[in-house]
């Protein structure tokens, strides 16, 4: 039970699952005491919270795996070394080459089977990232599932030296611990951040500062500008930023890569993108019936910022691809929401619909949403 928040959150997550459940099932087999009514008995409560969330997402993706899955599965076109280079980075910059003689040693001496099982789980997980290329993220997250795993292998492994130690003479005995102690004190201080190993590891940092500025300065600065973009619940707002956005607007939110849209994940292609990113498709468009999209960063601009509808449409992502498919700039209005004491701004495009006139209006006090630019691109 322990473990399914994390099933619920990732598909990554279910892998820990996975690993407890099978070794239980192994080490029943292999003692001679495999009872199926008691292995339902546990598992049931932990594998039915799972599949009523698996029904739920099934009933509204249809499909098994996550959309991310889809959306990503050329993700290694580009750069197929990618995931090699991402668990070397991750062995080096966390210090971890050390570790690997002790991760070796339950293997041999200890609970054997218990560190097989681990070692088959680390490498199953290994071998799936590097396989999927990893990802756009500094620092692996996809190799992060193994880290308490190898935190118990070496676990094992230090009591193991450390108990042989008592079978030698004091010299060697003091010997071998010492080099335990500098394996994990070199581990621990190079997983510090102040420890900067290669410039590798320094752009990483710089690129999770990048991140966490991005995010904020762009994103959470402007939550309560995109909120009074959509009118009514559940109209369709185009985002390439759907988590934050679907979160802080009533918006149904129509995900650009395909992270979270079944029609982008499955129909998108490559094509002038990045795919560690996911997917785009400008044909997914005139299915999904959008009926706002927004200017990127920096999200918040001037009053003054944009001049036509065609100048906003240059600041959408794929928006030129976009707009020979669904007539952007004929079908669709320019507008803004304006924090009235500051001037601050969020441009935004919306589809011009029957009976919503594009008239300024106040939805709270000190915000006003107005339309500049109507139609045409005047």
């Amino acid at each position: 039970l322990a473990f399914v928040p994390a099933a619920l959150m990732r598909i990554d997550g279910f892998v820990p699952m996975l690993i407890v459940f099978g070794v239980e099932v192994l080490s029943a087999l292999s003692e001679r005491r495999f009872s199926l009514l008691r292995l339902a008995r546990w598992a049931a409560p932990a594998f039915a919270v799972w599949g009523a969330y698996f029904a739920w997402r099934y009933t509204y993706y249809g499909l098994a795996l996550p959309t991310t899955y889809y959306a990503k599965e050329h993700v290694n076109l580009n750069d197929p070394d990618r995931g090699f280079r991402q668990a070397w980075e991750f062995i080096r910059d966390f210090g971890a080459i050390p570790l690997l003689p002790l991760l070796a040693v339950p293997l041999v001496r200890g609970p054997r089977r218990e560190a097989v099982g681990l070692a088959f789980a680390i490498a199953l997980q290994v071998a799936y990232a590097m396989t999927t290329g990893g990802d756009w993220m500094p620092f692996n997250r996809f190799f992060l599932p193994i880290v308490p795993l190898v935190a118990v292998l070496a676990g094992w492994g230090v009591e193991q030296v450390w108990q042989l130690g008592r079978e030698l003479d004091a010299g060697s005995r003091w010997l071998s611990r010492a080099a335990v102690l500098v394996a994990l004190g070199f581990c621990g201080e190079h997983m510090h951040s102040r420890w900067v190993d290669t410039p590798v590891e320094r752009d990483k940092l710089g690129t999770a500062k990048g991140v966490e500025q991005h995010t904020v300065d762009n994103l959470l600065a402007v939550t309560d500008l995109m909120a009074l973009v959509v009118r009514r619940p559940g109209e369709r707002l185009v985002t390439d930023y759907a988590g934050v956005f679907s979160v802080f607007t009533n918006a149904q939110i129509i995900d650009m890569w395909g992270l979270c849209n079944v029609d982008i994940a499955l129909h998108g292609g490559t094509e002038g993108i990045n795919p560690i990113y996911g997917k785009e498709c400008a044909a997914c468009y005139k299915r999904s019936k959008p009926d706002y999209f927004h200017a990127n960063v920096p999200m918040a601009r001037s009053e003054t910022a944009f001049h036509s509808v065609p100048e906003i449409l240059g600041g959408i992502f794929e928006g030129a691809a976009i707009d020979r498919v669904i007539h952007l700039r004929r079908d669709f209005a320019g507008g803004r929401v304006v924090e009235e004491a500051t001037g601050r701004a969020l441009w935004f495009l919306e589809r011009r619909r029957p009976g919503l006139p594009l008239v300024t209006r106040h939805p709270l006090p000190g915000f006003r949403v107005d339309y500049p630019f109507e139609a045409g691109g005047e």
